[in-house]
């Protein structure tokens, strides 16, 4: 404040309160002295009285400034206060800090491990469901591989015993033969032993024969049907592995995606913020999926291949075991035709005995019919062709071998085969007895009228 004295002094910048320099008088904790008329030592540190100097006659009276006194924040101490009250508040807030912080950084762990319990329980009971659908499929294919095997086994076993058959009956009328030609039995014994046997064996052929026939087809079906079941059910099982490979890809393939910083896969869209700032990532290539396998999915694969090829081989050998038993009843039926071929009487040419005779008669004769001969061999015709139907090239050539045909191309050498079986099947060579002058074929008729004696074309038939 100015001196109100002389107004040659210099002027009073000090606090009026106290007297110091740079002191405002409002920032004071204590009242202001001009108000209660009275001095006050309210602060916190006591102030020094102000040194009074009675005054010179022509100079003015001036307080001395102490500059250091209680740290240069004068009487109060304030900024002393301040810096205290700041130190404190600093540490009450690193410490509210670190709380913070410890309690956050726990409740994230609880909630990792919450995650990671909830995937470890889910991956254990997906592991589970897989474990048991593939016991599931393990059981089922056994069980149809079983009765496949039973049938196949079943089905051979009945063959053998069907061929075991057929061959002691085929040995037996072969004693039978070699009996009969070998006692010295009359004409009409002989004649009716070799027609009983003759007729006991074409009423057995055809049985045995479409027995074998039934059950070679009833067995090619069911085991067509089972192959097809098995097959869908293989099919279906890639496709299962297929799909499953392709959930892995995309779970592995979002699980190593750079954005995911937790490992944890969600799918579905990734949450974006809102905020406009820039994205700070590093372009990182994902890595190739094509080289990782799944072991387990290709154990699997590698089972069904396994199952797939002992069903193929299963079929070959069924196939080839039914190849076998219809070449056996093909060589017992052409040696059961050499038999009943081989016993025929002992006869001479008819024709020109009766020539001799010149007796107009036809008793115990009777000239073959043309006609019902052609129908008997496009009947036999017939089924020769569908025999050999669809039967490969290896096969035929085996036939010919057989048959003493010379292979040229597929279609004409079945033809020829066929051909061939019809014509030994009837006896009778069609094409050459007709119109080239060669005698009439007669037979031999016996009194009750059953024919026992192959057709004759002029020859000795004891020669054949």
């Amino acid at each position: 404040m100015a001196s109100n004295g002389n107004p040659m002094l210099p002027a009073n910048r000090n606090c009026y309160n106290y007297g110091q320099p740079g002191h405002i008088s409002r920032f004071r904790p204590l009242p202001d002295r001009r108000l209660n008329g009275a001095q006050t030592f309210t602060a916190i540190v006591p102030a020094q009285p102000l040194l009074t100097v009675p005054p010179a006659s022509n100079v003015g009276t001036a307080v001395p400034y102490y500059s250091g006194y209680n740290g240069g924040a004068g009487g109060s101490g304030l900024g002393q206060r301040v810096r205290s009250l700041e130190e404190i508040v600093g540490r009450i807030n690193s410490k509210h800090e670190a709380d913070e912080a410890k309690v956050k950084k726990e409740r994230e762990d609880e909630d990792r491990k919450a995650r990671e319990k909830e995937d470890e329980e889910r991956r254990m009971k997906e592991k589970k469901e897989r474990e048991d659908l593939q016991r599931e499929m393990h059981k089922e294919m056994a069980s149809k591989l079983d009765k496949v095997c039973e049938a196949v086994n079943a089905k051979k076993v009945g063959g053998d015993d069907e061929v075991g058959k057929l061959r002691a009956q085929v040995e037996v009328l072969t004693r039978r033969c070699y009996n009969l030609g070998g006692a010295q039995k009359s004409k009409e014994v002989d004649s009716d032993e070799v027609t009983k046997l003759r007729v006991e064996v074409e009423k057995l052929k055809p049985e045995e024969v479409a027995r074998l026939r039934k059950e070679h087809a009833d067995v090619k079906a069911a085991t067509d049907k089972r192959l097809a079941t098995l097959e869908e059910v293989i099919f279906a099982l890639q496709k299962n592995c297929e799909a499953a490979e392709a959930n892995a890809d995309v779970w592995r393939n979002e699980a190593l995606r750079p954005g995911n910083k937790r490992g944890s896969v969600a799918i579905g869209h990734t949450p974006v913020s809102d905020a406009r700032v820039r994205a700070r990532i590093t372009p990182v290539v994902p890595p190739c999926s094509g080289g990782r396998v799944d072991v387990q999915l290709k154990n699997i694969v590698e089972r069904h291949k396994r199952e797939v090829e002992l069903l193929k081989e299963m079929r070959a050998r069924e196939v080839k075991a039914r190849k076998e038993s219809e070449d056996e009843v093909d060589r017992l039926k052409n040696e059961m035709a050499r038999l009943n071929t081989r016993r025929r009487l002992k006869g001479t040419n008819l024709r020109r005995k009766m020539d001799e005779a010149a007796v107009p008669t036809t008793k115990g004769k009777t000239v073959v019919d043309l006609v019902d001969h052609a129908m008997q061999r496009d009947v036999f015709l017939r089924a020769a062709r569908k025999e050999l139907r669809g039967k490969r090239k290896e096969k035929v050539i085996d036939i010919c071998d057989k048959e003493g045909v010379e292979y040229t191309t597929l279609d004409p050498t079945t033809e020829a085969i066929a051909q061939g079986r019809a014509d030994r099947a009837v006896g009778v060579d069609l094409d050459d007895s007709k119109g080239k002058g060669k005698e009439d074929i007669v037979v031999e008729v016996t009194d009750d009228g059953g024919d026992n004696s192959e057709p004759s074309d002029g020859r000795d038939s004891a020669s054949s």
